[in-house]
């Protein structure tokens, strides 16, 4: 059996507040599901035949809890800046590292080179990982690091000062109409003409145009240059807890999937499915020889502290955009409800995370190389 629910959208004000807001008055079990298996129509509730096709064409797609296909992310709101978020990222490295590992020791042999290396690592933030990764004893010799913020650059810079090295760190928009200029700029003042590696995590997925950025990037690479990229993918996680007597927890056990729910419909959220789509990212730019890494993390074995740290690095900055959300939008009420149900859902799972041994969780981490074309 397949329920579904159409969103139906005359075009008018509604008094300045989101269409989505006259939504609030249905019961909870029927607002589900928008979430679920909604339909999406612009065209009027006068528009039958344009509705029944908008119905038909959901129903002969692959029933999904997301429908990913039809996500199209606003642009991100991420701020790396944010104290919180700090941490966090700091957590991420934590959690990335093996995969890490990995990826840059395979970058490293397609090279073919093993000193004298040059880098460039996108969406550096506050330069952390990037001199946790692309270090002088891996055969690194030049590395730049590029983010939007001003705020992470400047710590970066002025902490690469403090101890002239290998680094230097520019403010750089990748998806400013003036990128390319004004990165050879900052690569004639760091004396680079070409990078061996780039390497990017978690950074394509808060673009508009990842594919654009991919395809002037190869012109940035070295003769056999390569490109590293790393994400994660919502749909590639899996929540599970049973109770004392052996049934599943139903309500605990789908905590996970119904904040990735929420997620979706936030404004301002990153791409959370773009694991996935890394390898056709690079197929459309045109690179050659891709390859692929996974690593599995999940709460098996973990100590407290170890599940605490997970939770933090994949949940605890999800309220935060549905905060950020509804502030940047003053009423709306289907906003203020999303944010809630948020925050309601995320303290229950961290409870659950910390406080429930019989939970498994588990999510995979993406990591891909590719060479440069052409």
């Amino acid at each position: 059996r397949f329920y579904t629910a159409i969103d139906l959208y005359d075009g008018k004000d509604y008094k300045g507040s989101s269409p989505h807001s006259v939504k609030t008055s249905l019961p909870e079990k029927v607002l589900r599901l928008f979430d679920i298996n909604g339909v999406p129509f612009r065209g009027g509730i006068g528009d039958l035949p344009g509705m029944y096709n908008a119905v038909l064409a959901k129903l002969c797609s692959r029933p999904n809890d997301i429908v990913q296909e039809a996500y199209d992310p606003p642009p991100s709101t991420h701020r790396s800046d944010y104290k919180k978020e700090v941490k966090r990222l700091h957590l991420q490295e934590q959690f990335s590292r093996e995969l890490d590992q990995k990826l840059l020791k395979r970058a490293i042999a397609m090279t073919g080179k093993k000193q004298g290396l040059t880098a460039l690592d996108i969406g550096c933030a506050d330069g952390f990982v990037t001199e946790q990764r692309l270090t002088a004893r891996r055969g690194f010799h030049r590395v730049t690091g590029i983010d939007f913020n001003e705020a992470v650059v400047h710590k970066a810079r002025a902490r690469a000062q403090e101890k002239p090295g290998i680094y230097s760190y520019h403010r750089v928009n990748v998806e400013a109409s003036n990128f390319i200029p004004t990165l050879c700029a900052a690569m004639e003042e760091d004396g680079v003409a070409s990078y061996d590696i780039i390497y990017s995590a978690f950074t394509l997925h808060h673009l508009n145009q990842p594919v654009a950025l991919l395809e002037k990037l190869n012109d940035l690479l070295s003769p056999g240059g390569v490109i590293v990229l790393r994400g994660v993918d919502d749909d590639a996680q899996l929540s599970y807890v049973y109770k004392k007597n052996g049934a599943i927890d139903t309500v605990r056990s789908n905590l996970v999937r119904d904040i990735t729910r929420l997620s979706v419909q936030t404004q301002g959220m990153s791409n959370r499915f773009h694991g996935r789509q890394m390898y056709g990212w690079l197929r459309q730019a045109g690179y050659t020889d891709i390859s692929t890494e996974y690593d599995v993390i999940d709460t098996v074995g973990m100590d407290d502290d170890e599940r605490e740290a997970l939770y933090n690095y994949y949940f605890s900055f999800r309220s935060d955009y549905t905060e950020r959300a509804m502030e940047n939008d003053p009423g709306n009420a289907r906003k203020e409800q999303i944010h809630a149900q948020m925050a309601a859902r995320l303290a229950s799972l961290k409870k659950t995370f910390l406080d429930d041994d019989n939970m498994f969780y588990m999510v995979l981490n993406f990591g891909i190389i590719a060479r440069k074309h052409g």
